[in-house]
């Protein structure tokens, strides 16, 4: 097993001993320096204030609950630009450790034609490069920096998400295909498209086999579409997270022992909310034919798939508030400011938003459920059954509004 990357992901693996985790111009210098830039103001977008039915409230009468509207919003706006100078810091740090081949390699135009250059299949099996620079070709050092960037760049969640799926490619490595497909933990990429910046648009994009997250800030805001996460096997066993630590010379910071097991919250959420609603809209949600796969997964950008399923306008509350908490398991890859903003506008849109579900739901078998308004796109889809440590998973996440942060 490969003990380099192993080395760095000891911090986010010690986070992940609870049975179940959620799951997002090329210069060869240096552009500019960390100071430069967290001391420049930053462009923050201001979140909308939300009545309880996720339509924009008008302007509050009580001149207290207005003042009191405006000071939540700037406390918000503080905290964006602190969480922003945070990742764009991490970000100017790692790419100062890098030599200059792979500044090149790590450095991209943000608009440059390959930013769809990402795909759920290991390194083998595809007909292009991915961009970015190898994380099996840096140092310790440099990957220490790696992992203080996506710490700061992604929450606690996604740092958990992102290091399951890196740690399940591990137990691959063992796999009598590891070497035939690329099955190894090195196998993941780094770019970034344009300088990292407070105040002009940048994104960066970190994946590899199972994984493909697309980050792009502007004016302040963060958003992540698309982004891809799957996982296999769905669950890994005791023994192999044993393997995990003794390769760091450690052992498991609880004596709990457990297993780590990635979707299974947002496969409880799916199943309790397809069985959260009645028999009519039950019906409506219910798809009789399964798609081969993701409709809108990896080579498909701009697809766009005639919404199916039961419309979430005509249901109660507390189902509305269910299909909520499902969606936040793939927004919660945000920052939090973030996390909440988008939020917002997925709530605001909500009456439009429609729910499809294919497959058993008692979670006895292979199950695809897809989530789609005007401005969100989430689908999800087990290879097996649910219920199986075996399984196979593969999500998406889309904004089809603001792709790559081209809006």
């Amino acid at each position: 097993m490969n003990r380099f990357l192993l080395r760095i992901l000891i911090t986010v693996l010690a986070t992940l001993l609870i049975p179940t985790l959620t799951l997002v111009g090329c210069s060869a210098s240096v552009p500019v320096s960390t100071q430069e830039l967290i001391s420049t103001p930053a462009s923050t977008a201001t979140p909308a204030t939300m009545s309880e039915n996720g339509e924009s409230a008008p302007a509050a009468a009580n001149p207290e609950v207005g003042e009191q509207t405006q000071q939540d919003e700037r406390v918000s706006a503080d905290m964006g630009e602190e969480e922003l100078a945070q990742t764009v810091s991490a970000a100017i740090d790692f790419i100062g450790l890098l030599e200059s081949k792979q500044q090149e390699a790590a450095l991209l135009p943000f608009d440059i034609n390959t930013r769809p250059n990402w795909s759920n299949l290991p390194a083998r099996m595809l007909p292009f490069d991915r961009n970015g620079v190898r994380i099996g070709d840096l140092s310790d050092v440099q990957l220490a920096a790696m992992l203080a960037f996506l710490s700061s760049a992604l929450s606690p969640e996604g740092l958990d998400a992102v290091a399951a799926i890196v740690a399940a490619e591990a137990v691959l490595f063992d796999s009598q295909n590891s070497g035939r497909l690329g099955l190894n933990e090195g196998n993941y990429w780094l770019a970034f498209f344009g300088t990292p910046s407070l105040t002009e648009p940048w994104s960066w994009q970190f994946g590899g086999h199972h994984l493909a997250v697309n980050m792009s800030t502007s004016d302040g805001r963060i958003t992540m579409s698309p982004t891809f996460i799957g996982v296999e096997p769905a669950v890994i066993e005791e023994a192999a997270v044993e393997r995990i630590f003794a390769a760091l010379g450690g052992a498991r910071a609880s004596a709990e022992k457990g297993t780590i097991a990635p979707f299974a919250d947002e496969i409880e959420a799916g199943l309790a909310l397809v069985n959260s609603l009645s028999a009519a809209s039950r019906n409506d949600a219910l798809l009789s034919r399964r798609p081969n796969g993701l409709v809108t997964g990896a080579g498909q950008d701009g697809v766009i798939p005639e919404r199916l399923g039961s419309q979430a306008g005509g249901w109660s509350p507390g189902q509305q508030q269910a299909l909520l908490d499902l969606v936040s398991l793939w927004v919660g890859m945000l920052p939090p400011r973030d996390a909440r903003m988008r939020m917002q506008e997925i709530e605001s849109n909500l009456n439009d938003t429609h729910f499809a579900w294919h497959g058993p739901t008692d979670g006895a078998g292979a199950i695809y459920f897809r989530i789609q308004g005007p401005d969100l796109i989430i689908e999800f889809l087990s290879r097996g059954p649910v219920s199986a440590a075996s399984s196979h998973y593969h999500s998406i996440y889309r904004n089809p509004t603001n792709e790559y942060g081209r809006q």
